[in-house]
């Protein structure tokens, strides 16, 4: 290369050409002629004439070209830019012009070649533009169109406003009334009358029916219970009313029949009461049977006769309701009972005077 003295070569040179066929020996660039050694190349080869060497004209580089990959670039996008013909592993420098913005720099190769791709600005103004690539004296270009970027709208998440909240309106204050209280005056209870048993109805023939083993019983003494039509293998519950007393509970047998032995209590007072059995007909409903007893001050004798039942419900009967309706008023019941047993015993008396007088008589 013009310009270079290769003084440190050791480089054997050897071959041969022919006439026809020469090894030729050229350099290349201007300015000063290129040396070996401190030797010219006519020097340096001249000895190898005979064999077929020859030292030729100095020959000039070819022009430098630049050029794209793409005609118009979007400003703030790349491009790659392409050089050729410039001197070997020698530094160019790319400018985007006007303005002369510097797009970089890179390094030739052995072939004065290079590739390098470079990044418009994005503030580059819209329009034709040229990307020039330097290297000392020697220049080339390439046509380049500038577009405007493009900007893509950003949308903004909606805002939703807060709910508002509607203070309470406040409920007016009434005023206390300061009117004098009202007495009631004081009611007259009426006079009691004598119970009397509610009427017996009949049950239908599938609907749980009850019966006492005696109608009047003493008060601490035993009583059996039993019920029918009760669905079997379920348990039936035996309740005394007025204020409620459960005597026990037992299994309904397989063909429906439930029966319980137990004591009355002894703090029952005298009057008419009712015997609860409630439990599950043979429907799967709940169902209740209330029978009437006459409890006797305790000591008195019981009657042996049996009572039945008075009332029989089905699931379709309240257990509250039947025991409410069927309860006994024992206050009035047992002094009524204790007039009765006084009129009779006196009753009584009389009679035995008057037969013994009429038997002094005859």
């Amino acid at each position: 290369k013009a310009g270079t003295d290769c003084a440190a070569s050791d480089t054997p040179f050897w071959g041969y050409g022919t006439a026809d066929k020469p090894i030729t020996v050229t350099s290349y660039g201007t300015g000063v002629a290129a040396l070996i050694g401190g030797k010219s190349l006519a020097e340096k080869f001249g000895a190898f004439a005979s064999k077929g060497w020859m030292v030729t004209a100095v020959v000039e580089p070819a022009t430098p070209t630049t050029s794209l990959s793409a005609a118009t670039v979007e400003a703030g996008k790349s491009v790659t830019v392409t050089l050729a013909g410039f001197a070997a592993n020698q530094e160019v420098t790319l400018e985007l012009r006007p303005g002369a913005v510097n797009l970089g720099k890179v390094t030739t190769n052995a072939q004065g070649g290079a590739t390098m791709a470079v990044t418009v600005p994005v503030a580059t103004s819209a329009g034709d533009s040229t990307v020039a690539a330097i290297q000392g004296a020697k220049t080339a270009s390439a046509a380049l169109k500038v577009t405007a970027p493009v900007v893509v709208p950003t949308t903004a998440p909606p805002t939703t406003a807060p709910p508002t909240t509607v203070a309470p309106t406040p409920e007016p204050t009434v005023a206390p009334s300061t009117a004098p209280a009202t007495t009631a005056p004081p009611t007259t209870a009426a006079p009691t009358t004598e119970p009397t048993a509610p009427a017996t109805t009949a049950p239908a023939g599938d609907e749980p029916t009850g019966a006492v083993s005696q109608e009047t019983v003493a008060a601490g003494s035993e009583l059996t219970m039993t019920g029918k039509n009760f669905k079997p293998g379920s348990t039936a519950t035996f309740t005394l009313h007025s204020d409620p007393v459960v005597l026990g509970t037992a299994v309904v047998a397989a063909n429906g029949t439930v029966s319980l032995t137990a004591k009355v209590p002894a703090g029952v007072p005298a009057g008419v009461h009712t015997v609860v059995i409630s439990g599950t007909a043979v429907d799967g409903g709940a169902a209740e049977v209330s029978i009437t007893l006459n409890v006797a001050a305790a000591g008195a004798p019981s009657a042996s006769a049996i009572s039945s039942s008075t009332t029989g419900a089905t699931a379709a009967s309240s257990p509250a309701a039947a025991g409410k309706g069927d309860l006994a008023h024992t206050g009035s019941s047992a002094t009524s009972g204790l007039l009765l047993a006084l009129v009779l015993l006196l009753a009584g008396s009389a009679s035995v005077l008057m037969i013994r007088r009429r038997g002094k008589r005859a």
